[in-house]
């Protein structure tokens, strides 16, 4: 039964090691956007403007491993061509069925021609860009202006 148990251990560090370095790999093959400062939204300035989640805050990425995704507010953070990046109050956390947790500091990427809809992005890490996470379907979301 010990062992059993070891073995399904070795087995979820394992499939949580490789999410993370396909996410990794995805995110440094993804063109990166030059960082902008926050724009307009909606006729007013994004400084200040949060965003809350209106969907499941645990996304699966891959069999028996999630992403977990903090509370609101995701505050707007900076902005590329296509959209703000909302970044989270707490570290976005990673786990796997058994329990392993790996934390990252990100949080929800909306797209300016997608105002009610979200995707979660992780900050640069291992020399990928911070870029929305790919594959995954878009978040509701409710936008809150600052002003």
């Amino acid at each position: 039964m010990h062992h059993f148990s070891f073995l399904r251990r070795c087995i979820a560090q394992r499939a949580l090691r490789h999410s993370l370095w396909a996410l990794l790999v995805s995110l440094a093959l993804c063109a990166c956007s030059t960082v902008q400062p926050l724009p307009v939204i909606g006729g007013t300035s994004a400084h200040g403007s949060w965003i809350e989640l209106n969907d499941s805050r645990i996304l699966t990425l891959s069999p028996g491993v999630f992403l977990d995704l903090p509370d609101a507010p995701y505050r707007a953070k900076f902005a590329d061509k296509d959209g703000t990046y909302f970044q989270a109050s707490r570290y976005l956390q990673f786990r796997t069925q058994d329990g392993l947790i790996t934390e990252a500091q990100g949080g929800l990427y909306v797209r300016y021609d997608k105002p009610s809809e979200a995707t979660p992005w992780l900050y640069e890490s291992l020399g990928a860009p911070w870029v929305p996470y790919p594959n995954l379907p878009p978040l509701k979301v409710q936008l809150f202006s600052g002003q």
